[in-house]
């Protein structure tokens, strides 16, 4: 049907939520199987009762935008929860890049009071200047080997890569020292590039998960599509769990700030319970959508999350690394 959006926003909010998530009964239909019935939404869209459920695509969408923007939505009150004005000040984190100049600012603060001196937090600062002194030593980049690093005389050569992208990565590490600094002075720059990022790696890491069970599964006799049904439900799955830890944590912070003691002691015990129903919701929806015994199941969950978070970890430093360069 048609419909006018000029209207009151909430109104028209649940249009548009009724529209891409179909909230009337399937949604919450969905939620229950997905929640609390590993493996049925699975089974039931793949025996042909797909009707009665949300499309595993649309949660997919969905719940992976909301679990990246939750965090931005509910970080300034947990951070105002956290810090209030009651709370005592943070140490004062001081950077240096030798030890000769952390012994200068050790002579400069020892004129000050007491009470400002437990301000600075000098001992953080030896770490850092001594970190940072390992990778510029007398303001050169060291990046292999002794030789320091100079676009002409000693860049930085991937044999197996075009020359093309050696320059870029030349000219990013040209770049290297000032974008450093600019993030040690404001890590927002490099949180933003890899939350814009993430949402785009999970989508891509799908079909990879997919691929994953295929070949953990190779003589099941099931189509590719079977499988990345089955990767999408439990994608969704994290996600949701993942949105109720940010909101658990979130309603700790107001119960610690408005003293409600009984919300305090039910929130840890709801997050061990969220974590301990994460792993095994994923073995018994293995089990019961591949129909396997249970050795060959739990083998099986043990080598499937070792590939899978194999491939999760190279992925989130690739974006690391992406991240670093559009800064």
């Amino acid at each position: 049907p048609d419909y006018h959006f000029l209207r009151f926003f909430p109104a028209l909010l649940r249009v548009m939520m009724t529209e891409f998530l179909e909230v009337d009964g399937r949604f919450a239909r969905t939620m229950r199987a997905l929640l609390l019935h590993p493996g049925r939404l699975t089974r039931d869209f793949l025996s042909g009762r797909r009707y009665r459920y949300t499309p595993p695509l649309r949660l997919f969408l969905f719940s992976s935008l909301a679990v990246f923007l939750l965090p931005f939505l509910l970080a300034s009150d947990l951070v105002s929860i956290e810090f209030g004005q009651d709370a005592e000040p943070p140490p004062v984190q001081v950077s240096v890049s030798s030890e000769q100049e952390l012994e200068r600012l050790k002579t400069v603060l020892a004129d000050l009071p007491p009470e400002q001196q437990e301000l600075f937090n000098l001992d953080q600062a030896l770490v850092q200047g001594v970190e940072l002194d390992s990778d510029f030593r007398d303001g050169n980049l060291y990046f292999f080997g002794d030789e320091p690093w100079d676009p002409v005389t000693n860049p930085i050569a991937v044999g197996w890569w075009p020359q093309a992208l050696n320059d870029r990565l030349n000219a990013e590490a040209e770049n290297m020292p000032q974008k450093m600094r600019q993030i040690g002075e404001d890590p927002a720059l490099i949180v933003g590039e890899i939350f814009d990022l993430l949402p785009a790696t999970m989508f891509i890491m799908l079909p990879l998960a997919a691929l994953i069970l295929k070949f953990w599964y190779s003589f099941a006799k099931r189509f590719y599509f079977e499988h990345l049904i089955f990767a999408l439900h439990v994608h969704v799955f994290i996600f949701v769990c993942l949105i109720g830890l940010l909101l658990l944590e979130f309603v700790d912070g107001l119960a610690h700030g408005s003293d409600l003691i009984w919300l305090q002691k039910i929130t840890p015990w709801l997050a061990i319970g969220v974590a301990i129903w994460l792993p095994l919701y994923l073995l018994l929806a293995l089990k019961r959508v591949y129909g396997q015994g249970w050795l060959m199941t739990l083998f099986k969950a043990g080598a499937i999350s070792t590939s899978y978070f194999t491939m999760l970890t190279i992925a989130f430093s690739l974006v690391l690394i992406l991240g670093f360069i559009l800064v």
